[in-house]
């Protein structure tokens, strides 16, 4: 991890001056998002044949046009319940196509056990690869007046130390006092 973290700070260096202050960074979908004291940066890297480029987008936040920030995070639950449950069916029906296969004589007997074998596959595959999984994208968007439109930064479930230090930022530059 301290060696990720320093791979990221040697892409950022050259582009935070010394009078800032990194406050947060995340790696992550290609590229590095990196929360300053006063600005967002996200530098993407893409490999093109023999050429390596770099494209670095920089979000001031001590600009008067940013009003606020949205923070957004998806934790509804997709179950896997109908898909086990047609993995039982069709595993049921594959066992009955098999056995029922081998009471056949002619023909269809190959065939048969051969279809219920597959379809039995398939359920047995359906039913063990069903998983519980949780959609939680973490989602910061920096609100801003006017004609400017607002700018979205996405990150994975559970990467939220970034959105976080951007609300925090904005709300530490445009407080009151």
């Amino acid at each position: 991890m301290a060696a990720k973290q320093s791979q990221d700070e040697s892409v950022l260096e050259p582009h935070i001056p010394p009078e800032e202050n990194l406050q947060a960074s995340a790696t992550g979908r290609g590229q590095i998002t990196a929360v300053t004291d006063r600005r967002v940066l996200s530098v993407s890297e893409a490999a093109s044949g023999t050429e390596q480029q770099r494209e670095v987008e920089s979000v001031l936040l001590t600009s008067d046009t940013v009003v606020g920030t949205r923070y957004g995070r998806t934790d509804s639950e997709n179950r896997a319940t109908l898909r086990r449950l047609v993995g039982i069916a069709l595993a049921i029906l594959g066992a009955l196509l098999f056995f029922g296969g081998l009471q056949v004589r002619g023909d269809a007997q190959g065939l048969l056990v051969l279809l219920g074998l597959v379809v039995a596959g398939i359920g047995v595959y359906l039913y063990m690869s069903a998983e519980d999984t949780m959609e939680g994208d973490v989602s910061i968007t920096v609100r801003r007046a006017g004609e400017i439109p607002d700018r979205t930064w996405t990150f994975p479930r559970g990467h939220t130390e970034v959105p976080q230090a951007i609300s925090e930022q904005v709300a530490k530059i445009h407080s009151p006092d």
